[in-house]
């Protein structure tokens, strides 16, 4: 009879075959470092000014989640210029944030973006305060930096009459003091390494686009996409999505433009069709027409206090009775079910009275119409601020059930790592909702419900979105 082999492990070996089996599952406690060697360090370029909140705020996130991986992340602070060339030739690990198909547009091609964003941005052609700017953009002069190619793809399309390239934001800024240019374009987290009486000085005089930023990672690098993708949303959920926020005021002569924000999953199709729908809307009244994401509780605060102008979604009851400043288009938007979601196939919920005390729900705060229905529940109630940062506590046992709308919901399930099937347990309730505007556009609102009417009946549906 053959003897039985055994394979003996040292008890010394045994926090490094641990650190090896964990490594292997992308399993990792949040801030526990993966093994007693000492960090790798990758380099990452950065635009952005060392002395800004957002740099120090993003660097912390990215060292929070990666630390415990076993690599420890350094910026190198590069010009718009001299950033691309640094990546090309490989001169630095990658980089802190860049359009998710940077690589492609700017034709780095050892460059690959992690799968989870780091920040967003918004770019702004900004004036000085009090400058007498021309209505007819073919009159004026524009500074931007070329090197940002989507952000002068759209420049480019806004109808100005001369645009001006420059090197450097501190040559452009210089040029626009000098009124050698009438605007200057500008990304909000320039504001940050900037004091208050700086940003006073200027004012926005149209929005351009508002982007989401990704860590970009030489290839070399590919083995690490997905486990510091995985740490991040883990991160970033914890944390929430909130960032350093700084923004320039908007110009009395920005008055053709129409700036609407929207709550829900920025590149997803339903962001994307009302969008296309009120640009038309709007340009067929003579307006351009900006759609940018907020979450659902700054988007109610910006827009009682009339920094944006709509909303994409609110509903009837919100619009007509809790909010004081906005006022109902009445082509609605769409349908959707408030619906409860859980991790466990077989619960089935018809309403809240039915779940034990000791559950935890989770909701979006902001999202009037969850809110409402919640109010009364004796449930141990959870805010967070987004549907990404719900899921993820769903999916990591911090929440037993997350409360918000099917198909926001399904938008973000293909874009989330998660570990465990998302199920729908009951439903609480159906609404409607409708895109609303701020009252002092209010002479806009006969011709523009017009405008979206013609768009609904042109689309031979009940609402603008198809459910």
């Amino acid at each position: 009879m053959a003897a039985e082999k055994h394979i003996i492990v040292p008890l010394f070996a045994l926090p490094k075959l641990i650190g090896l089996i964990l490594l292997c599952l992308h399993v990792y406690p949040p801030l526990v470092q993966a093994s007693s060697e000492p960090l790798k360090t990758l380099r990452l370029s950065c635009v952005l000014m060392p002395d800004s909140q957002i740099y120090n705020f993003i660097l912390g996130r990215y060292n929070r989640a990666w630390n415990p991986l076993g690599y420890r992340i350094e910026f190198v602070h590069a010009s718009p210029a001299n950033a691309i060339p640094m990546l090309r030739l490989g001169m630095v690990d990658g980089s802190c944030g860049r359009d998710r198909d940077f690589a492609k547009i700017h034709n780095v091609p050892n460059m690959a973006p992690l799968q989870q964003p780091s920040a967003t941005s918004t770019i702004h052609a900004i004036a000085l305060r009090g400058a007498n700017i021309d209505p007819d953009r073919q009159k004026l002069k524009v500074g931007y930096i070329p090197t940002f190619k989507r952000v002068s793809a759209k420049v480019g399309e806004m109808g100005y009459g001369e645009l001006i390239q420059f090197e450097t934001m501190k040559q452009m800024i210089g040029a626009l003091k000098s009124s050698a240019i009438d605007l200057a374009v500008v990304p909000d987290v320039f504001l940050h390494s900037r004091d208050q009486q700086f940003i006073e000085s200027f004012t926005t005089h149209a929005v351009v686009l508002t982007q989401t930023a990704y860590a970009q990672l030489d290839r070399k690098w590919h083995h690490l996409i997905k486990p510091f993708s995985r740490r991040l949303a883990v991160v970033n959920a914890e944390a929430g999505h909130s960032q350093p926020t700084a923004r320039f005021k908007r110009s009395s002569t920005d008055d053709k433009q129409i700036i609407f924000s929207c709550g829900i999953r920025p590149d997803g199709q339903s962001f994307i069709d009302f969008g296309k729908a009120a640009e038309t809307a709007f340009n067929n009244l003579g307006y351009d027409f900006k759609l940018i994401y907020l979450s659902r509780l700054r988007e109610r605060v910006e827009l009682e206090q009339g920094h944006i102008d709509g909303s994409c979604a609110r509903s009837a009851h919100y619009i007509e009775h809790i909010s004081t400043n906005t006022l109902m288009i009445k082509t609605p938007l769409a349908r959707d079910n408030m619906d409860i979601f859980s991790n466990d196939p077989d619960v089935r919920i018809n309403n809240l009275s039915e779940l034990p005390d000791a559950k935890t729900v989770g909701f979006v705060r902001g999202s009037y119409t969850v809110t409402h229905h919640l109010k009364n529940s004796r449930r141990q109630l959870v805010e967070v601020p987004d549907i990404a940062t719900g899921l993820r506590m769903l999916d990591s046992g911090k929440l037993d059930f997350f409360v918000d709308f099917k198909h926001a919901v399904i938008e973000y399930l293909d874009l989330l790592p998660l570990n465990n099937t998302v199920y729908t347990s009951g439903r609480l309730t159906t609404s409607l909702f409708y895109p609303s505007i701020h009252k002092k556009h209010a002479s806009l609102l006969p011709e523009l419900n017009r405008e979206f009417e013609k768009i609904l009946n042109a689309k031979g549906q009940q609402t603008l979105l198809k459910r």
